[in-house]
């Protein structure tokens, strides 16, 4: 279902998102925005919804403006969780914040990623989210890519702006982590590291005025 509101500024119906999925409107946008009868309000609701990831190459974006470039709207931030830390006495060891993660994704739930063969063969293969497990019979790896997941999307829970993560490649939505444990758990890939830096400082800033508003 289609969640629609008004832009004050043009007096245009635009959409905003999908059920609790605001893909077109940004948590800071949540108050440039009148909800029509019947629609989601972003402003009241912010608790229970998902917004698009802010993404400084769209600063500037209105409301219902945005393209729709990945899961939740915006294009994901790809990060990883490092397998290895460095131990006391100088060897790598296996990091134990990787060895929770991988326990938790071996037990999400699993996603799809729809192929087409040039015959015109349509096949859902299973999504494990980076853990090799056991593929359907006629199904096999070539290769395993063990890190699969980025950002999505940004929210609040609890009071304090959280940030949801998910399989980039079958764009199941998976856990999500407060600002102290996606910065603990995450790391970001190379090219990605400006956008993982500008994403945990618009987060910072989301608590900030999250705070303010409370005092």
């Amino acid at each position: 279902m289609s969640e629609i509101a008004i832009n004050p500024m043009t007096g245009k119906r635009v959409k905003i998102g999908t059920c609790s999925s605001m893909y077109y409107l940004r948590f800071e946008q949540r108050f440039d925005v009148q909800p029509l009868p019947g629609n989601v309000d972003p402003a009241k609701e912010a608790d229970s919804l998902w917004f698009r990831l802010p993404d400084p190459d769209e600063d500037g974006t209105a409301p219902g403006e945005f393209d729709y470039r990945g899961p939740f709207g915006a294009r994901p931030v790809p990060v990883f969780v490092p397998e290895t830390v460095r131990g006391p006495d100088g060897r790598d060891v296996e990091n134990p914040i990787w060895t929770k993660h991988r326990a938790e994704l071996a037990e999400a739930e699993a996603g799809n990623i729809q192929l087409r063969t040039e015959s015109g063969i349509l096949v859902n293969a299973p999504c494990f989210h980076g853990i090799a497990k056991e593929l359907p019979r006629g199904m096999f790896y070539n290769g395993h890519v063990a890190h699969q997941l980025a950002a999505f999307a940004v929210g609040v829970r609890n009071g304090a702006p959280v940030v949801l993560v998910g399989c980039r490649y079958c764009g199941r939505a998976l856990f999500y982590y407060d600002i102290p444990e996606f910065r603990e758990t995450f790391r970001p890939w190379g090219d990605f590291r400006e956008r993982f830096a500008s994403l945990l400082e618009r987060l910072e800033g989301y608590a900030e005025s999250l705070r303010a508003k409370r005092a």
